[in-house]
């Protein structure tokens, strides 16, 4: 497992890095995704939703994990961070 500030990142999954439902609940690593970073990761009330950037493309994404459901959408670069907090506003339907 790789642990950067809490977060967990998975490479089984194109790219994706997903913060942990709780700390108990580790998620297995396949290989690391150096293009990759997490900007910015929460988890409450069971949902965990993690603002992803992809620094080779520019593309930013926002993960969302809910009990045994993950969910990852690509959302606009000037709209990343509200995306972040309004998630659901932007397609996230875990």
């Amino acid at each position: 497992m790789i642990h950067t500030d809490g977060v967990q990142t998975i490479a089984n999954h194109p790219g994706i890095a997903l913060p942990p439902v709780s700390p108990a609940e580790p998620v297995e690593v396949v290989e690391a995704r150096e293009d990759i970073v997490a900007l910015h990761g929460r988890c409450y009330a069971g949902l965990g939703v993690q603002l992803l950037w992809n620094r080779a493309t520019g593309q930013t994404f926002i993960t969302l994990t809910k009990g045994e459901r993950i969910e990852t959408f690509e959302v606009p670069r000037d709209k990343a961070l509200d995306a972040f907090v309004h998630p659901y506003l932007y397609g996230g339907t875990a």
